[in-house]
């Protein structure tokens, strides 16, 4: 039997068993026809996948398939989260017909954005702005604008520099955009969550039987499809192998089963109690085990530690004492146990990001304010060029502050300080369910079916909180790579459409 039917048979008797275990579980969130018919949308594209020699092959059929799930779909990114993590990423370049060197690289979420968010824009109802997304708004408009003109001012040709702006508008503003318009109350925003948990669910346990049999199912269907992806190879740490499951890179993984696990807790609660929850949870927390990645790990315990804190005033007191204990320590003892624990395996990429942070700061100081393009060599000429043969930025503010300076790293860094201000400001109308302590009532903007459970809104916003604080953490260990970006963005705008919810809305000629 050829390799990738084999990996196939794996994957999708995997899948089937996980989605099965789930169903149960997710049920008070998820319609049992919506459920099935997104589970089966992820297992045609992940047959598509793998049967298809190439990724043309692939795209014909996955867009009969989107397009066919999308007609019946009332919550386009609960499906676009249910789908994000069918296949790999790689990504294939559109042919410039002899006229250009090629018009686009399209990848599997670019896809998947194009034909279920770009359409979901345009059928978006004229919701009038309110407070709430004022500020995210100009934040992110402001980023992109500075990306923008960066873009065009150093791109060698007008069809490059219109290709950046191309993948800004998909890759940017289109999932931003949609999360934080397309949600109509909070059972839809439950739903959502719901829906990047499931998928979730199976790339853990594909993940725990690549580390314990020491085989990656989707290389496969990458060798298939000859694309220089760059990732999704045999990775080694403490002589075991590091996970990676779909996504292609073990940090990428553990990022992805971090923030599904914080949104399992938020939704934990409302769940039917038995077996299938208590094997969903030890299923992410062993899938994140099999990553082998420290800094996931780091991220997940301040996304756990920043939920558990955030629930109540005196926990609040208790988690800033914890956390400026902990701080000082790290600050003032060098040998804090934990420290060596942490970098006693595989202590050479510790030390990598450690001279990658001192070299970039080097070359940052010849252009501070908006970077420059060639950074990578002088990077290069410093010694930063590691066993593969490339200069390797793992730490996305790094990169971030290289390519777009000072300017653009305040920029990214006011993104999510913007959202995160506008959650913690937003507590307080949902602590102890105070907009929901009468039976059958509505809360502002449509958070409706909270009298049963006068919390939900409550845990929905710190379980939001914690994974953008679990996010700032994880990028800071590797660079915006594979679908890292595409969970954030759209963690953004689920962010702001929570509080939008919340929010009365203004008028529009005040902004």
């Amino acid at each position: 039997m050829q390799e990738h039917i084999r990996s196939l048979i794996v994957v999708f008797a995997i899948a089937l068993v996980v989605f099965h275990t789930a169903q149960r579980s997710f049920e008070p969130f998820t319609p049992t026809h919506d459920y099935r018919r997104r589970r089966n949308a992820f297992l045609a594209l992940t047959a598509c996948g793998f049967l298809a020699p190439g990724f043309w092959f692939y795209a014909v059929p996955a867009l009969v398939v989107v397009l066919f799930t999308a007609r019946r779909e009332d919550n386009p990114p609960a499906l676009f989260f249910a789908l994000l993590f069918a296949v790999p990423p790689a990504a294939e370049e559109v042919s410039g017909m002899g006229l250009v060197n090629f018009l686009v690289a399209v990848d599997h979420p670019r896809l998947l954005a194009i034909l279920l968010l770009l359409p979901a824009a345009f059928r978006l109802p004229s919701v009038r702005r309110s407070a709430a997304t004022r500020w995210p708004d100009r934040a992110v408009m402001g980023y992109l604008l500075l990306q923008a003109v960066l873009a065009l001012s150093r791109s060698p040709s007008l069809t490059s520099g219109l290709r950046a702006l191309t993948y800004l508008a998909i890759d940017v503003l289109l999932p931003y955009y949609v999360m934080s318009r397309a949600f109509r109350d909070l059972r839809q925003i439950k739903e959502a969550l719901c829906a990047f948990c499931a998928p979730a669910l199976v790339l853990a346990a594909v993940a725990m039987l690549e580390t314990t049999k020491n085989w990656l199912l989707y290389r496969s269907l990458l060798d298939r499809w000859e694309t220089d992806f760059g990732m999704g190879n045999y990775l080694l740490r403490g002589g075991s192998l590091r996970a990676v499951a779909s996504t292609g890179h073990p940090i990428v993984l553990g990022y992805v089963l971090m923030v599904a696990l914080v949104c399992f807790l938020a939704l934990k609660p409302q769940m039917r109690p038995g077996i299938g929850r208590s094997t969903c949870l030890l299923l992410l927390i062993g899938g994140m085990f099999a990553t082998f990645s420290r800094g996931p790990w780091l991220a997940a315990l301040a996304a756990w530690f920043a939920f558990w804190a955030t629930a109540t005033p005196a926990r609040m007191r208790v988690g800033l004492v914890i956390a400026a204990g902990v701080s000082l320590v790290w600050l003032l003892d060098s040998q804090l146990p934990l420290l060596p624990a942490l970098t006693a395996v595989d202590q050479s990429t510790v030390l990598y990001r450690a001279d990658l942070l001192s070299k970039a700061l080097d070359v940052l100081q010849e252009r501070p304010w908006f970077g420059s393009t060639d950074y990578v060599q002088h990077l290069a000429a410093r010694g930063m060029v590691q066993g593969q043969g490339i200069v390797d930025i793992v730490n996305t503010y790094v990169g971030v502050a290289l390519a777009n300076g000072i300017v653009g790293l305040a920029l990214f860094l006011c993104l999510f300080a913007t959202v995160l201000r506008k959650l913690w400001t937003s507590r307080g109308q949902y602590r102890s369910g105070s907009l929901y302590s009468e039976a059958g009532h509505t809360a502002p903007g449509g958070m409706e079916g909270a009298a049963t459970a006068p919390d939900d809104a409550a845990t929905i916003l710190r379980a939001l909180m914690a994974c953008l604080v679990g996010t700032l953490v994880t990028i800071a260990s590797v660079s915006s790579i594979s679908v890292i970006p595409w969970v954030y963005w759209s963690l953004l705008g689920t962010a702001v459409a929570f509080v939008r919810l919340g929010t009365p809305t203004t008028d529009p000629r005040r902004l």
